[in-house]
């Protein structure tokens, strides 16, 4: 990446933390040519295209930053990635089974994905376990792919919902798998300082 577009991507990374008003939630973290922004309290990063608008949101009921979300999309792809700290911390499965929840009262036709599945093997012992739903549905019309995952890593739980064209599942889901994969290890990192 040549110096104007870095420049380019700290100034979008930045314009999103200001637009969503959280920089006191979210740091920039753009090192390349790809705008990335870091919600501080679990590590958790998210880049997005810098054609594209990083939207942020921050929910109400639990405390500010506990529970924080960031969208973006790619070609037709649209993907979203949680960060909540719950009181009662639930397991990984139980947060796609409520996702699967919000998929039933949005789309229609629901069914399981039965095509091709990319997963991306990670070695090592101690590694979170990662529960994942892969469906196939019907978005006003359009017959849509829609992947649900979750992990648990300390105090955090990481979501991600992905969303694409049937016609582009495999992308989708191959970058699902790589983008939740970096997010795992920045998460885990941070938790592992004790930060």
């Amino acid at each position: 990446a040549t110096a104007e577009e870095i420049a380019l991507a700290t100034s979008l990374a930045n314009a999103a933390i200001a637009k969503a008003k959280v920089g006191d939630l979210f740091e920039n973290v753009t090192d390349s040519n790809v705008p990335a922004v870091r919600h501080k309290l679990s590590g958790m990063v998210c880049k997005f295209d810098p054609d594209k608008e990083l939207s942020i949101h921050v929910y109400d009921g639990l405390p500010r930053g506990d529970d924080v979300s960031c969208s973006d999309q790619t070609l037709s792809i649209t993907q979203t990635l949680y960060a909540t700290r719950y009181p009662q911390r639930p397991t990984a499965r139980q947060i796609v089974e409520a996702s699967l929840v919000a998929i039933r009262q949005r789309f229609t036709d629901i069914k399981a994905y039965e095509g091709t599945a990319v997963s991306i093997k990670r070695e090592g012992k101690d590694l979170p376990q990662i529960a994942t739903s892969r469906m196939e549905a019907k978005l006003d019309g359009q017959a849509v792919f829609s992947k649900s995952s979750a992990v648990v890593i300390g105090d955090w739980v990481i979501a991600q919902r992905v969303t694409g064209p049937i016609t582009e599942a495999t992308v989708a889901d191959l970058l699902a798998e790589m983008t939740l994969t970096l997010v795992i290890d920045e998460v885990t990192k941070r938790n592992a300082k004790g930060e």
